[in-house]
Formats: C-alpha cells, structure tokens, sequence
C-alpha cells in the first residue's frame, strides 16, 4: 500500500491524489489518478455521447468542457454498435433500462435527493434518482473487499467509489500499461488514507 498517499485540495469540496499500486519496485510501476468531490459543492450527471441517435466517437475532455464539468470518466460498456450497456438515469428520467444479467453489470452509482449511493442491481429502487449509471462489477461492499474470483489479469483499470461521508472518487489508471489487476485495485481502495466504503468497477480497456 502507498501509505504516502496525501489528497491535494484544489478548491473546497474538490481534491486529487494520484496512487502507485502493484509493486513500487518494478520497472514500469502502475498509477492511479483520483479525483475526490464532496456532493454538497459538486453535482453529478450522466452525459451521453451521441449525435441524434447515433454513437459519437466525441472524447471525454470534450464532453466534459461542453457540460461545463471539472472532471469526467466514462461509465458504461458498450455493445458491438458502440452503443452503451445498463441502466441510464438523467435529470431523473431513465434513458435505459437496467441490465438484469451476467455477471459484470452488477452495480449501480446513483444519485439521490442529493445523495450519492453504489448499490447491487438486485436492491436499486429508481425511486428518487436523479441520475445512475449501472456498470460494475462491485469491488468494495461496507468497508470490505467483494471476492473477484480468479481474475487477476491487468488492465486500464477505472471506477467510482464513495467514503463514509459520501464524497465520491473517481479513479482511472494512467497507462495502457501495465494496468492493474482488481486485487491491485482493491488494495488500493482499502487503503485508510481513502477511507472508502463502497466501489464498482466502469468500463477501462479502451474506454
């Protein structure tokens, strides 16, 4: 674990940290850039990146300057047209229906009354939320880690995690590689400096 590990505060309720996991020794050691915000300064929206209705290959940075935003990280997987996967909620009506299958789409990151939540798909009530996103899987359940089973391979790695006073971090490997593996991750979402209580995974790869 980094115990090194400081926040960086750039304005109330915003803060950056950036977190070597994996080994320190290693030749290319992996990084992680998180951003934390506290909801009561920041809000939160689910901005799709389409053109009439059709996918649009628009990146991230412009996305997020086009919504007047300080910070992005892309949510859902896509299918085989580019076209995103799960449960989509924005300004509180749902654009997408909730994915009910397989064993990856298993979280939900909403916002509530203001509140932001992470919540298995089997317990998410839509009743309330003003935007959520589904993706997942679930990496971190009250405090503890969710087994991962035998997937331990690395890759761009990126997600979302709320604290015990609900500020929401969002994180992203910087490099292609070598990535992280989820037990990198994890361990790195345990560590007490982040003090994190709930995690889900969103789409890295390629993403």
């Amino acid at each position: 674990r980094d115990s090194s590990f400081r926040w960086t505060q750039i304005e109330e309720g915003y803060a950056l940290g950036r977190y070597i996991v994996g080994s320190k020794d290693s030749f290319l050691p992996s990084e992680v850039v998180l951003a934390k915000f506290s909801p009561t300064k920041f809000s939160f929206h689910a901005v799709r990146a389409v053109d009439g209705e059709t996918p649009s290959t628009t990146d991230l940075r412009s996305l997020t300057r086009q919504s007047d935003g300080v910070a992005g990280i892309n949510a859902h997987f896509f299918d085989e047209n580019d076209r995103p996967l799960g449960l989509l909620i924005e300004n509180g009506e749902q654009q997408q229906k909730l994915h009910r299958s397989g064993r990856v789409l298993t979280g939900i990151f909403a916002i509530k009354k203001g509140i932001p939540t992470i919540s298995l798909r089997e317990r998410f009530l839509s009743d309330g939320a003003s935007m959520a996103v589904q993706a997942g899987p679930r990496l971190i359940e009250d405090g503890k880690r969710v087994a991962m089973g035998d997937d331990e391979g690395t890759s761009r790695r990126s997600g979302v995690a709320l604290t015990k006073s609900n500020e929401v971090i969002l994180y992203a490997t910087v490099l292609r590689f070598p990535g992280a593996s989820f037990d990198d991750i994890q361990a790195m979402l345990l560590d007490p400096a982040l003090g994190v209580w709930q995690a889900m995974n969103l789409d890295g790869g390629g993403s």
